[in-house]
């Protein structure tokens, strides 16, 4: 690369003192060095704080930063506030407990370049820590583009396996109402209006941690119900002249989904999202309402088996 434009790396963090130090220090490793590292906590009560200002007091690159009150708590309000702060050219979000490799910068950047693209995506090796089993990414390869590919999950994209140009990103916010989901829900509107202007990596630089403690680990009702609204969002957004296999598709993840309140016995949200189904296929929902409505109750009454309300999939197949 003739020219170094700086890369701003923004990581929310809460509680994560015994996590970030392995990131920050995969981060002061890269190849690339010309980055500023913005931390922003959402309102940690351990020791982030110390572990964070010893590696700032080190290297000037790292910038600790607590999330601004105009903006929600969560992971979202924390990396809103960390670009509107950020220097950058480029950006780069990235989560507090996952590892970039040494040249994840330097190629992501030199592709963007090269390509004069608005993005890149790369792949992704995914370690399940209590398994201690390491799953290398697989490469993928666009069949109806970056937008159609990514909402029906052909496609595997989150936010640390993307380069952002910053010029790209002015116009786009992350939703901090949404607690699950959220990066789904931006990549969709992020992908739409940039479809024919990223560049796809076959290469695996950065490793993911699952764990106990990881938020996608986790379901509550109130993150069921936020994953359910992504994808009402995404289903409203949706242009008129998309492939019917692509709603079907945005359908069914919307049914597994639901599934999960189904199996939890989140009664309140399952009943709530579950006349929504109507706004994908309007018959085909008043059969599911009926169906998975009396289902519910049955299972509550009754030992019936939860899978009999996979039989809906069906419908959308």
């Amino acid at each position: 690369m003739q020219h170094y434009p700086l890369i701003s790396i923004i990581i929310p963090v809460y509680n994560r003192a015994h996590l970030i130090g392995e990131t920050l220090d995969s981060i002061q490793e890269q190849s690339y060095h010309n980055w500023e590292c913005l931390i922003v906590d959402d309102g940690s009560t351990d020791d982030t704080v110390t572990v964070v200002e010893q590696y700032a007091k080190k290297d000037s690159r790292f910038q600790y930063y607590k999330r601004a009150d105009t903006y929600l708590p969560g992971g979202n309000g924390a990396r809103n506030y960390g670009f509107r702060l950020s220097k950058g050219d480029y950006i780069q979000w990235f989560d507090s407990d996952d590892v970039m490799y040494p040249n994840l910068l330097e190629v992501q950047l030199e592709q963007i370049l090269k390509n004069h693209s608005a993005f890149s995506l790369c792949l992704y090796d995914l370690y399940r820590k209590d398994e201690d089993t390491l799953i290398i990414g697989t490469p993928q390869y666009l069949q109806e583009g970056f937008y159609y590919d990514y909402i029906t999950r052909r496609l595997q994209a989150n936010l640390p396996t993307l380069l952002f140009s910053k010029k790209a990103l002015k116009d786009s916010v992350l939703n901090e109402a949404l607690l699950k989901s959220q990066e789904y829900e931006f990549l969709q509107r992020f992908f739409r209006k940039y479809e024919q202007e990223g560049i796809l990596i076959n290469t695996s630089l950065l490793r993911v941690v699952r764990h106990k403690e990881s938020i996608t680990e986790f379901h509550s009702p109130k993150k069921i119900a936020s994953a359910l609204d992504a994808l009402l969002i995404t289903e409203s957004e949706l242009p008129k002249d998309s492939p019917l296999f692509v709603r079907q598709e945005v359908a069914l993840q919307y049914l597994k989904t639901l599934y999960l309140a189904f199996t939890h016995r989140m009664t309140a949200v399952f009943y709530r999202y579950l006349w929504r189904v109507l706004y994908f296929q309007f018959f085909k929902g008043l059969y599911v309402i009926c169906y998975a409505g009396l289902l519910y109750l049955m299972v509550k009454i009754v030992s019936t088996g939860d899978w009999h309300y996979k039989k809906i999939y069906d419908l959308y197949h």
